[in-house]
Parts: structure tokens; C-alpha cells; sequence
């Protein structure tokens, strides 16, 4: 599997403790079968990194494979997460609700 930083998102945050937050968001790919097809499979990966004043850092990571198979489609869905600043936490209820608005959409 390959990843590829899509993008990144920085901000300061926090109101009574005050941090940097990165958002950094990549794309992953994989081939669905590399013997019978050059098809790829993409996902996500959401990590948001804190630091804080003291210098010390939390992570939190969410990696979500097999969302979408066309380039075009994963680099949407990523521009939208970073618009959003999207974090790991609400990373899988944001993609039911985009893959259940495209569904209604092509009805």
C-alpha cells in the first residue's frame, strides 16, 4: 500500500490550554489484484497532531482503506475533508453520510 500526503491544515486551538493543531491528510492506494488488473483501490488517512506549549505532542490517526476506486473521486472527498478540518474521530460518519448523499443523488 502506498500513502500520499493529500494536503495538511494547521490552526491554534484550545481555550484553556493553548495548542498547534496539524491536520494532515493523505491518500492511500493499492492495487485490487496486480496480477489481472492495474485497478486501484484508495482510502484515506486523517492524523492530528497536537503540540502543545511544554513541547509535548498526542497523535490520533484514523486510516480508512477501499472508499473509493477512481483518483478523481478520492481527491474530492479529501478536498472536502480538509474544508471542514475533518478529524480523526469523524472520519467514518463523514464518509457514510457523503457515500449515502452520492447514492441518493444517483437514484
Amino acid at each position: 500500500m502506498v500513502s500520499v500526503l493529500h494536503g495538511t491544515y494547521i490552526e491554534k486551538a484550545g481555550s484553556e490550554i493553548s495548542y498547534d493543531m496539524e491536520l494532515r491528510y493523505y491518500r492511500t492506494e493499492q492495487l485490487l489484484c496486480s496480477r489481472y488488473s492495474d485497478l486501484k483501490r484508495y482510502g484515506i488517512i486523517i492524523e492530528k497532531i497536537c503540540i502543545y506549549e511544554n513541547g509535548e505532542q498526542s497523535i490520533e490517526r484514523k486510516q480508512i482503506n477501499d472508499i473509493f476506486y477512481r483518483e478523481q473521486d478520492i481527491c474530492e472527498f479529501l478536498d472536502m475533508l480538509m474544508r471542514n478540518s475533518v478529524t480523526p474521530a469523524g472520519a467514518e460518519e463523514i464518509i457514510k453520510e457523503y457515500i449515502c448523499s452520492k447514492l441518493s443523488v444517483s437514484r
